[in-house]
């Protein structure tokens, strides 16, 4: 989305697989250009077109549904119920009068396997190093050294894979993915006289080599890296949590500091192992005390801002605490500013855009129960765009948590208070 909205350009996906694009291309098509029965016609009868007894329906004469009954009370006056049709497709139009769709942002590309040895002769070459040679050098074996080590590499192919992989090796082993500039003229990429990055996925299918590519079809740049990325524990909400601990943190470490380091004379480096110096953040007891009633703002911003986090909040209803919206990463942050996540009992979603439901996500998945509370539309959404991401089957998903339907012009009772959609 940064990529096409801000900087106006297209992104290519690597993807290693025809599932992948896949599910990739279905959490777009709900995220970006909006569930499918708002853009394609239903595969109704005309007996369950869905039209009412006063007249209002819910389909439009091109058999594409305006909006679903379930999300509205049957006394909610049908004529103040938004077109989500026409809404949608109020967005999806661009300033040129196209239609956005998928293939205006994203571009697939998949890993090959060579089929013959005349596609590996295609692929960047390393830069031709002139060999200096000297008469000191000339009977010490030197020249024998390339072939001794293509000997000794072949023998380690057959034993254990080797840490460092030759640039043979690569070629024949892995396959392999070309990423061309979209201004590439085709007969430079069919001459192999443009840039390009070629991207190589070892055997073992978590490692990737990457080449950059000159124009004159040789190698001028290559990195190793892991397929697998770990997320640092310390990620938090940017502006709740930041660098810093809380003041309340801070204090109570200072304070429990020094009471062991007073408690601890005459200790250090004895058997036991030396002195007590400070407890882990992970380790000191809550500090938040939730209230009767009140907010907690998770983030106050957009989601393209590097500064700020999506706006979030979180409302605390007789002490225990509905997130709405929560942006990536609330659940950690809050829980190292002391709150427990078995404090948060409840999540409502107002739509479906990573940027307000990606915390909804990660929260379901901690294991803490709790209550998603959003329209049927809203949630079957977030079922079919997280089981894609996550490749869980839906039911599976809907097991991570319990669902409270929240239907326009009803009173929804939730933790003592009463919520008006």
């Amino acid at each position: 989305y940064f990529n096409f909205f801000i900087q106006r350009r297209k992104c290519t996906l690597v993807v290693d697989s025809v599932d992948a694009e896949r599910n990739i291309r279905r959490v777009f098509s709900e995220t970006l250009l909006g569930p499918a029965q708002f853009r394609e016609p239903e595969k109704k009868s005309a007996e369950q077109s869905g039209i009412q007894d006063n007249g209002a329906p819910s389909v439009n004469a091109l058999g594409i549904r305006k909006y679903e009954e379930e999300d509205f009370a049957p006394d909610f006056p049908r004529e103040a119920i938004p077109d989500f049709y026409k809404e949608l497709q109020h967005f999806r139009i661009m300033p040129n009068g196209q239609e956005l769709v998928l293939e205006t942002l994203l571009k697939f590309c998949h890993f090959e396997s060579a089929p013959d040895s005349d596609f590996r002769d295609t692929l960047g070459s390393p830069p031709q190093i002139m060999p200096k040679v000297s008469s000191a050098d000339a009977g010490n074996g030197d020249a024998d050294t390339s072939a001794s080590h293509t000997t000794a590499n072949r023998k380690s192919i057959k034993k254990t894979a080797p840490k460092s992989l030759t640039y043979s090796q690569i070629r024949w082993i892995g396959d392999v993915a070309k990423i061309y500039p979209s201004d590439a003229p085709p007969e430079q990429i069919a001459a192999n006289k443009t840039k390009r990055v070629e991207i190589f996925k070892m055997p073992s299918g978590t490692d990737y080599i990457l080449h950059d590519i000159d124009e004159n079809n040789t190698i001028v740049g290559k990195v190793r890296f892991s397929g697998n990325v770990q997320v640092s524990e310390g990620i938090s909400v940017i502006g709740l949590d930041g660098e810093h601990q809380s003041l309340s943190q801070r204090q109570l470490k200072i304070e429990t500091e020094s009471t062991v380091s007073s408690g601890s004379e005459g200790y250090e480096d004895d058997d036991r192992g030396g002195s007590i110096s400070h407890f882990s953040e992970s380790m000191l007891p809550p500090t938040f005390h939730p209230p009767s009633f009140g907010v907690t703002v998770l983030g106050n911003s957009h989601g393209f801002d590097k500064s700020g986090s999506t706006s979030g909040y979180v409302l605390w209803i007789n002490g225990r605490g509905v997130m709405i919206d929560p942006p990536p990463y609330s659940s950690a942050t809050l829980e190292r500013e002391g709150i427990r996540p078995r404090t948060i009992v409840g999540i409502i979603l107002t739509h479906c855009h990573a940027d307000h439901d990606a915390g909804a996500f990660q929260k379901v998945l901690t294991g803490s129960p709790v209550v998603v509370i959003t329209t049927p539309t809203i949630y079957n959404s977030f079922i079919r765009k997280y089981a894609a991401l996550s490749s869980l089957s839906p039911a599976l998903l809907k097991h991570s948590h319990r669902y409270k339907p929240a239907v326009i012009g009803e009173p929804l009772r939730f933790q003592g208070a009463t919520f008006h959609f």
